[in-house]
């Protein structure tokens, strides 16, 4: 019990239980100083760890993201959704009028003309135009070059009727199509498709089940037409080409 004398003035008046219910209110307004300093070095632990969490996040993405190589082409590329077809009737199958025309529109255009400024940034140099501007390509014209020259030979009968196999020109063709392959396989494995396909068993050609593989899944894909406007607003022809005289 405190004594008398050691009480505030203005309590002087007040009886024990007065007092006392004084004495808990305010104890309970003013909290021990322990408290607030473990509160205070809590609340510091957790901003720092959130700080390191920030951090580390933008350093993994730092690490798994780089920038596109320079091409005069980004400004025109855009995404899409698309689904692959297995089957389609022009692509598929023998060969024919149809699917030469279709190789045709697909690689028409795709030979462009670029700047000095734009070769510069790349560190390049081109065929020059007649017309002005420099003689280029974009990789996925090469590609679709690629497909075409495969199926050619894979169809050698009908598109080289006159090439004797194992001849010079039939070796050319071979080596052609070979290397377009591999070019092929490396821009495959570049542009790394990740989308998901899965599996079903079907009927095989024995009649017995075998394991196939679905289609794959939605993908994210670059407009095709809007690629294609864009070269065929700067395409020209190899009659345009100044020859290295």
């Amino acid at each position: 019990m405190e004594r008398e004398e050691e009480r505030p003035f203005v309590e002087q008046k007040l009886g024990d239980d007065d007092w006392q219910r004084y004495v808990q209110r305010r104890n309970y307004r003013q909290p021990p100083r322990t408290w607030l300093w473990l509160s205070t070095i809590l609340n510091i632990v957790l901003f720092a760890i959130s700080l390191f969490l920030v951090f580390l996040l933008a350093f993994k993405q730092q690490d798994t993201t780089i920038p596109e190589p320079y091409s005069p082409a980004n400004e025109a590329i855009s995404y899409e959704y698309r689904n692959m077809t297995g089957n389609e009737k022009i692509m598929v199958g023998d060969p024919t009028p149809a699917w030469e025309e279709a190789m045709h529109n697909l690689l028409e255009g795709t030979l462009i003309r670029v700047s000095q400024e734009e070769l510069d940034i790349l560190g390049q140099d081109s065929v020059p135009l007649k017309d002005g501007g420099f003689a280029a390509g974009l990789g996925v014209a090469h590609d679709i070059h690629c497909v075409k020259k495969i199926k050619q030979f894979m169809y050698f009968d009908y598109f080289y009727p006159d090439v004797e196999v194992g001849s010079g020109h039939y070796k050319y063709l071979q080596h052609h199509a070979d290397h377009c392959l591999n070019f092929l396989r490396q821009s495959v494995m570049c542009h790394m498709d990740t989308s998901l396909y899965t599996l079903v068993w079907a009927p095989g050609e024995d009649g017995k089940d075998v394991i196939k593989h679905r289609a794959p899944g939605e993908q994210k894909c670059v407009s095709w037409d809007k690629m294609q406007e864009w070269m065929q607003a700067r395409s020209t022809s190899t009659t345009m080409l100044v020859h290295n005289s």
